[in-house]
C-alpha cells in the first residue's frame, strides 16, 4: 500500500493523537476515516461540515420533541382535523421549543436557522430570515400546511425574542413581519 505525506495544524495533529491512543487506533486510520468521509461529501456535493450542521439540526428537532414523518402521511392526517385554536397553539409551540433548542445548540446566525427551519419543513422550500421579517415560500406548500408552519415559525421567532407585527398566509407562502421587543 503506497503512502503519501500530510501536513496539518500542530494542535490538531496533537488532538488527533491523544484521540487514537484513548481509542486504542492509529493515527494513521484515523487520518484515513476522515479523509474518506471528505471524498464521500465531495461526491455528495457538500462538506463535512454541512453534514455535522445537519446532523445538528436533527439532533436539535429530536430533542425538541419532533419526528419525522412522511409527507403524505401528514397531508393524509391534516385532512382529517380542523386548524383550530388548541392545534394552531400546539404548532406555535412546538416551534417556541424548537427555536430554544436552537439557541441553546448556538444557532443564532439567520443563514443557519434558515437551513434549519428549511431542514424540518422538509419541503423544497425558500426560507429567508432577517432581523424585521420571516419569509417562507413553498409553491407545492397545500393551504392547510401553510397555515400550521406559519404557526410553528412565529413560535420559533418567538423564541429569539421578537415579537410578531403582522402576518400574511396565503397557499404556499408566509411573510411574518417581526421586531425585537417585548410583548405586553
Amino acid at each position: 500500500m503506497a503512502r503519501k505525506f500530510l501536513t496539518a495544524k500542530a494542535d490538531l495533529v496533537e488532538t488527533i493523537n491523544e484521540i487514537a491512543k484513548k481509542e486504542g487506533r492509529t493515527i494513521f486510520s484515523i487520518v484515513n476515516e476522515a479523509l474518506e468521509a471528505f471524498l464521500i461529501a465531495y461526491e455528495k456535493n457538500t462538506t463535512l461540515f454541512n453534514i455535522i450542521e445537519e446532523l445538528k439540526i436533527i439532533e436539535t428537532a429530536k430533542n425538541a420533541g419532533m419526528i419525522f414523518v412522511p409527507e403524505n402521511f401528514h397531508e393524509y392526517l391534516i385532512s382529517y382535523i380542523s386548524l383550530d385554536r388548541n392545534i394552531c397553539k400546539s404548532w406555535r409551540e412546538s416551534g417556541y421549543v424548537f427555536g430554544k433548542h436552537l439557541e441553546v445548540n448556538n444557532i443564532k446566525e439567520p443563514k443557519h436557522i434558515e437551513r434549519a427551519i428549511k431542514y424540518v419543513i422538509g419541503e423544497n422550500s425558500e426560507i429567508i430570515f432577517s432581523e424585521n421579517k420571516i419569509v417562507c415560500i413553498c409553491p407545492k406548500m397545500g393551504e392547510r400546511r401553510t397555515e400550521e408552519i406559519a404557526e410553528f415559525l412565529e413560535g420559533l421567532v418567538e423564541s429569539y425574542g421578537f415579537i410578531v407585527v403582522t402576518k400574511e398566509v396565503s397557499k404556499g407562502i408566509i411573510i411574518i413581519r417581526i421586531k425585537k421587543g417585548v410583548k405586553y
